[in-house]
């Protein structure tokens, strides 16, 4: 638990988690909305109607779930690519090493707290993409009737 939280702090101060976390919102808030924006003029076209069905709630769950989840295991591995090569130029692999730390606990311990990180990203941006839904479905004038059924919530 010790080295899980010292990972997980040391995870949490680096600027590249916050930069990654607010670029990957603001990509997902900025395509939603511009699909509401865009969803009047796309109607008038054959099979224009598919992207108000994506704003509608409950369908709008499931896309963004799937949209945060593609775009987003794109920015994990970006994330953890650099992480891994701080922990190399940084040498806490080898401090930790020499101070007695076991090799495969440490490194068990540094994915776990990725792992922990991603997941809690990843509910972030489903929580900023039903928000920017909503905002786009309210441009576009979809309304947000399904947006508390419990069925597709599960």
């Amino acid at each position: 638990m010790r080295l899980l939280g010292s990972h997980l702090r040391r995870l949490v101060r680096r600027p590249a988690t916050g930069i990654t976390l607010a670029m990957l919102a603001a990509m997902i808030a900025l395509v939603f909305i511009a699909l509401g924006a865009s969803a009047e003029q796309a109607a008038s076209q054959p099979g224009g109607g598919a992207i108000l069905q994506l704003l509608a709630f409950p369908t709008a769950y499931s896309f963004v779930l799937t949209f945060a989840i593609q775009l987003g295991s794109l920015f994990a591995v970006i994330y953890f690519a650099a992480v891994a090569g701080s922990e190399w130029n940084w040498g806490t692999f080898k401090n930790a090493v020499a101070r007695g730390e076991s090799r495969s606990r440490y490194v068990l311990s540094a994915y776990l707290a990725l792992g922990l990180l991603a997941g809690v990203g990843l509910l972030i941006v489903f929580i900023v993409g039903v928000g920017a839904t909503l905002v786009g479905g309210g441009i576009a004038g979809v309304g947000s009737d399904g947006i508390t059924d419990p069925d597709a919530l599960l």
